[in-house]
């Protein structure tokens, strides 16, 4: 994983407290992952995009690929609003994957109404964003992912902690045996 790593290239949205880390591994491969920083927990970063167990040759090819796959990052999901026209419809797969924050998701809603398109997620067919109540829907439900993936990180923050507390040690399990080594 990318904390494990040292952190060769960050990418930060701007105004945001998300990032994209390129990062080399000690085998000579590459690889990036896609965190954010919640401003009321000192503790740090923590992985979102989960990323990070994936496999490049070299640094050009993790960004191509954190790119594709991390919306914001992505020159294709701006494009894709700038080629709205009023009455088109824009379609997200998957809600959760498009928007971090109800900021973001209100954002977001905001620029596809301010071109006269409407939006339409895949995985919730039961929000019909064609409609007034159906936006604030959505951006209720931003506001709620946001705050899961706060109480989330301070859960797991908290259980690391205890298990710190009670001696585990956190590091990666020897391939070798003490035989074998």
């Amino acid at each position: 994983m990318a904390d494990k790593n040292k952190v060769m290239r960050s990418i930060n949205l701007d105004g945001e407290c998300i990032c994209v880390d390129i990062f080399p591994r000690p085998d000579g491969t590459y690889g990036f992952d896609e965190f954010r920083r919640d401003p009321e927990d000192s503790s740090g970063w923590y992985s979102i995009g989960h990323f990070g167990d994936q496999v490049f040759a070299d640094a050009d090819a993790a960004l191509t690929r954190a790119k594709s796959s991390v919306y914001w990052l992505s020159d294709q999901f701006e494009r894709a609003i700038d080629a709205l026209g009023a009455g088109d419809v824009f379609v997200i797969a998957e809600w959760d994957r498009a928007t971090r924050s109800m900021i973001d998701g209100i954002n977001i809603i905001q620029r596809i109404a301010d071109r006269g398109a409407y939006i339409k997620v895949l995985h919730k067919p039961w929000l019909d964003l064609t409609t007034p109540m159906g936006k604030g829907i959505l951006a209720f439900l931003s506001a709620l992912t946001e705050d899961e993936r706060e109480r989330i990180a301070r859960r797991a923050n908290e259980g690391r902690a205890l298990a710190a507390q009670q001696g585990v040690i956190f590091r990666r399990k020897p391939k070798l045996t003490n035989h074998q080594q």
